[in-house]
């Protein structure tokens, strides 16, 4: 059985949300909640500010309790995390079982991804500098995941393998 909690972390162009979506497939139940959804209800947003950032982690984790009151499971808590806020995270989340992936990819993937965006972020020089922080920051209660060669359907199945998951479509 899945965690309560799975939380998809990593800089952006290494597949958070798109894997978050496919994982969320493999659970009969399962939702994805993305933080920075949280973040563009603030009204005047600083996309620079911690506190927004802050805030907006915590207002997440106070869905996915609530999600996970009414019965639904996992809840894919997808965002960067890095620079301590993971640390945020798991506190709002105390309580919960919590399973935590972390995406990292090689620079030159990065970098092709990012400008293959059409919309979204893409400042190549900061998702490099979360992407080398998010693989320095190593933890003995996260997965490391290496995204670079591997389309986010494969991601997605092995993490719902490491979760016990039915087999993923």
């Amino acid at each position: 059985m899945p965690r309560d909690v799975l939380i998809i972390r990593g800089a952006p162009g290494t597949g958070k949300t798109t894997t978050a979506k496919h994982l969320a497939r493999c659970f009969s139940k399962g939702i994805v909640i993305e933080v920075d959804s949280f973040r563009r209800m603030i009204n005047g947003i600083s996309w620079d500010s911690h506190q927004h950032h802050f805030d907006a982690i915590a207002a997440a984790s106070a869905a996915a309790r609530s999600y996970i009151a009414a019965g639904y499971r996992p809840v894919i808590f997808v965002d960067t995390l890095g620079f301590g806020s993971l640390e945020l995270a798991m506190r709002a989340l105390e309580g919960t079982s919590v399973s935590v992936y972390s995406l990292v990819c090689s620079t030159r993937a990065l970098y092709v991804r990012l400008w293959r965006r059409i919309r979204g972020y893409r400042n190549v020089r900061n998702a490099i500098r979360f992407n080398d922080h998010i693989r320095d920051d190593v933890r003995e209660f996260s997965t490391l995941i290496d995204s670079s060669r591997l389309a986010a359907d494969k991601v997605s199945r092995k993490i719902a393998m490491a979760e016990g998951a039915p087999a993923c479509v």
